[in-house]
């Protein structure tokens, strides 16, 4: 998904949850989704996810596409960190030749597609982005 259309993506989801009572100060957990063509492409990815961010990932084949999926928090969110993630995100995948399709909130005790969830403690180092 085009970058731009993630971020007016998650401006309007940011809206929706802050009309559930989600707060900067409410800790929540985000599932995260990349598309890959390739099986290898997911998988070096969803490495590096793991290595450089810490956070529990999995590339599964899906059809004639593979995905990678995670999950990141609970962690406290504003708009703008939001906006930072996605960005990130968005930019680690195309490194990677994956195709970064967004995040959405993970329902609390909603069993992780990818596993555990772990904080999001790492960042990307800049050479990656």
């Amino acid at each position: 998904m085009p970058l731009n259309k993630l971020l007016e993506k998650t401006l309007n989801d940011w809206h929706a949850l802050k009309a559930e009572g989600v707060t900067e100060e409410t800790p929540i957990s985000l599932d995260l989704l990349w598309h890959a063509e390739e099986g290898a492409m997911a998988k070096d990815l969803a490495a590096k996810l793991a290595e450089e961010q810490g956070i529990s990932v999995d590339a599964q084949r899906r059809g004639a596409q593979w995905v990678v999926l995670a999950r990141v928090g609970p962690k406290k969110f504003s708009l703008e960190k939001l906006e930072e993630l996605v960005k990130r995100m968005h930019k680690v995948g195309t490194v990677h030749a994956c195709v970064f399709d967004g995040w959405q909130h993970a329902q609390k005790d909603a069993p992780s597609p990818a596993g555990e969830a772990l904080p999001l403690e790492k960042e990307i180092p800049k050479d990656e982005e």
